[in-house]
């Protein structure tokens, strides 16, 4: 189970209970053995108990009774499914049919409790706490190449990386929302992007393929670099340099070590003195500073 399926598991609970009992997944579990004989959890989970104020449990491995409730479950609803029914011709219709089975289960009396499915739920609810407000969020890491191409695979996806950067070692920093490409020493964020969950898309950042994007600028209308920009960078080379692809890859070049609260003086300053941005504009500006 991924991390983003687990924190919408928890959304839809609707908050959280003081024990969870998982199985041993590969995201919860790390599967190595240790000189006690106990299994151990991950990082990522013991981040999630301290998040949530919950102790996670692990199932004993080939031990299907501790979790008998979820497995029994689980083949009550393939026989009632797929009895008297070969297929079904939505997932709308399969999840009416679920939610009708489970409707009529959940009336009957559990077989060693005595009281219904549903009333041990309401009983169970009583030890539900509100999950907390502030949003999961926990980074985790690994190492990449960065292509020929400037991009760095990832998660079946492909984020651009700087041109400077090509054959290197970079470091992929992540969240369920965020990547960001870092230099291998950690220190130097070099790209960051929302997070893909397709497959084979790619991301880039006009910033990274200037110089291939100079040598190739009669495309550069279709590309997808620029379909990629951000709106403010899309509004200038449309009205500002009016498609001049050559002279604004040279203004790209000038500012693109400068910070944002920079940027954002700089045409101001061509606002408030009415005019018009040039390359020598900006240089003129940046000799100002």
């Amino acid at each position: 189970m991924p991390l983003p399926t687990y924190l919408v598991c928890h959304k839809h609970i609707g908050g959280t209970f003081p024990i969870l009992l998982i199985d041993n997944m590969k995201i919860a579990t790390r599967h190595k053995k240790y000189k006690d004989g106990q299994s151990k959890l991950t990082a990522l989970f013991q981040e999630l108990e301290r998040h949530y104020g919950i102790e996670v449990r692990l199932c004993t491995p080939y031990r299907p009774n501790q979790k008998g409730t979820v497995e029994n479950a689980v083949a009550t609803l393939k026989t009632h499914l797929f009895t008297h029914h070969s297929g079904f011709g939505s997932l709308k219709e399969l999840q009416e049919k679920v939610d009708h089975i489970f409707h009529h289960l959940n009336q009957k009396k559990h077989n060693e409790k005595n009281d219904t499915i549903d009333r041990l739920l309401q009983h169970e609810n009583r030890y539900k706490r509100s999950a907390p407000k502030k949003h999961f969020v926990y980074v985790e890491e690994e190492v990449k190449i960065v292509r020929k191409s400037t991009l760095v695979p990832f998660d079946g996806n492909y984020y651009s990386a700087p041109e400077e950067y090509k054959g290197e070692k970079i470091i992929v920093r992540y969240t369920d929302k965020i990547v960001r490409l870092v230099s291998i020493d950690g220190k130097q964020v070099l790209a960051k992007y929302s997070r893909c969950y397709g497959k084979k898309q790619k991301k880039y950042r006009v910033w990274n393929v200037l110089h291939k994007l100079q040598h190739k600028s009669a495309g550069f209308d279709q590309s997808k670099e620029k379909h990629q920009m951000p709106k403010w960078l899309k509004v200038l080379y449309e009205k500002t340099f009016e498609n001049q692809a050559e002279e604004f890859f040279v203004f790209l070049e000038l500012i693109q070590n400068f910070k944002k609260d920079i940027i954002k003086r700089m045409l101001k300053w061509h606002e408030v003195y009415k005019k018009t941005l040039t390359v020598n504009s900006a240089i003129e500006f940046v000799s100002r500073c």
